[in-house]
């Protein structure tokens, strides 16, 4: 599942006072997490990945939190990119 960008942004700027736009935001993202881990775990083990894409997720939720307050600057996926 992937986000249109207005979307991406509408849920990010509401995710840390909204439950419901958190948790959009977070599924919707998950398909960012899921292909930074396989572009970085390559050839290696399943395990590996599975480390990757957990690590990623709460990278993906941490930025989901702190978005809105930071006034980034920038698209979501971006700001939350850098930090997966």
């Amino acid at each position: 599942m992937s986000l249109h960008a207005t979307t991406e942004s509408r849920l990010a700027l509401h995710a840390a006072a909204n439950g419901t736009c958190y948790s959009e935001l977070v599924l919707g993202m998950m398909g960012l997490v899921r292909s930074m881990a396989k572009d970085r775990a390559d050839g290696s083990s399943a395990d590996l990945r599975q480390e990757l894409e957990s690590e990623g997720t709460l990278a993906l939720c941490e930025s989901a939190m702190i978005y809105s307050v930071s006034g980034a600057g920038c698209r979501f996926s971006t700001f939350a990119g850098v930090r997966i």
